[in-house]
C-alpha cells in the first residue's frame, strides 16, 4: 500500500525489485564507481517554486539520480519520457546497479497526476540485465504483471500542497525552498520510508533528494527538458 497524501520516493520499487538477492557484476561495478568519482557539484541555484507542480510530462524530459543503499552501495536511476500515445505517456526507467543494468518501459495514462488510483498502465516492456526484452503490452499476463510495476509510476503522483519548504543542495545544484515531506512506499513485504525534497524546476516528478529511515539515500545528479531517447 502507498499513503497517497504524501510525496513518494523516486522509483524505489524498481530498485528493490532488481537488487534483491543479486550478485555483483565486476564490469558494472567498475563503471558505477567510475561515474561516482566523476561527479561534480553544479553551481546553479534554482529560485523558489512558483508552482506546486513540475512541468507537464513531455517527450525528451529526463532525470538522473544517484542512489546509495543502507550498505553503502551506489547505483544510478535514470527516468525518461520517451513518447506519447494519445493521453498516455511512455516512461522509461534505467537502473544501473552493481548487479547489472535493467530497463522498464511503460505506457501510462496518469490522469491529472494527483490520484494514484487513476493511473492506468497500458503497455509494459521489461529488460532485465543481459536477458532479451519481454513485451507484455499484448500479452494476457499484462494484467497480472503491471501490478508489480505500478509502484514505480505511482511515485510520479504530485501532492505538494501545504508541505513545509526547505532549500536543498545536490550535485545538480541548489534548489531554493523545496517542498519537503515524509514518504513511504511498500513493495510486497518490503517498505521504505523517509524524507523527500521536491522542486518544480525538476521534470517528471520533481524529486531532488531522499533520506531513508534505514540510511539509504537518493540525490539528483542531473536533469533535462529535452534529449531523452528510448533504449528499447
Amino acid at each position: 500500500m502507498c499513503r497517497i497524501a504524501r510525496p513518494r520516493r523516486l522509483l524505489l520499487p524498481f530498485a528493490i525489485l532488481l537488487a534483491c538477492g543479486a550478485s555483483v557484476d565486476p564490469a558494472t561495478q567498475a563503471s558505477i564507481d567510475k561515474q561516482v568519482s566523476a561527479l561534480q557539484q553544479q553551481s546553479t541555484t534554482y529560485p523558489p517554486p512558483a508552482a506546486e507542480m513540475p512541468p507537464p510530462l513531455s517527450p525528451g524530459q529526463w532525470v538522473r539520480v544517484k542512489s546509495v543503499d543502507s550498505n553503502g552501495r551506489p547505483s544510478f536511476i535514470t527516468s525518461k519520457i520517451v513518447g506519447q500515445a494519445g493521453s498516455a505517456t511512455w516512461v522509461e526507467t534505467v537502473l544501473e546497479s552493481y548487479s547489472g543494468r535493467s530497463i522498464v518501459k511503460m505506457l501510462v495514462d496518469f490522469g491529472d497526476r494527483t490520484d494514484p488510483e487513476k493511473i492506468d498502465i497500458q503497455g509494459l516492456i521489461v529488460k532485465l540485465k543481459d536477458h532479451a526484452p519481454v513485451d507484455y503490452s499484448q500479452n494476457p499476463m499484462l494484467g497480472i504483471v503491471k501490478g508489480t510495476y505500478k509502484g514505480i509510476v505511482k511515485n510520479l503522483v504530485i501532492r505538494w500542497h501545504g508541505l513545509p519548504q526547505e532549500t536543498r543542495t545536490t550535485f545538480a545544484g541548489t534548489f531554493s525552498d523545496c517542498f519537503k515531506g515524509t514518504s513511504e512506499v511498500s513493495f510486497g513485504p518490503i517498505t521504505r520510508s523517509g524524507i523527500g525534497w521536491y522542486h518544480p524546476s525538476v521534470p517528471i516528478n520533481g524529486a531532488v533528494a531522499f533520506h531513508g529511515d534505514h540510511g539509504d539515500t537518493q540525490e539528483l545528479v542531473a536533469f533535462g527538458m529535452t534529449g531523452a531517447v528510448s533504449e528499447l
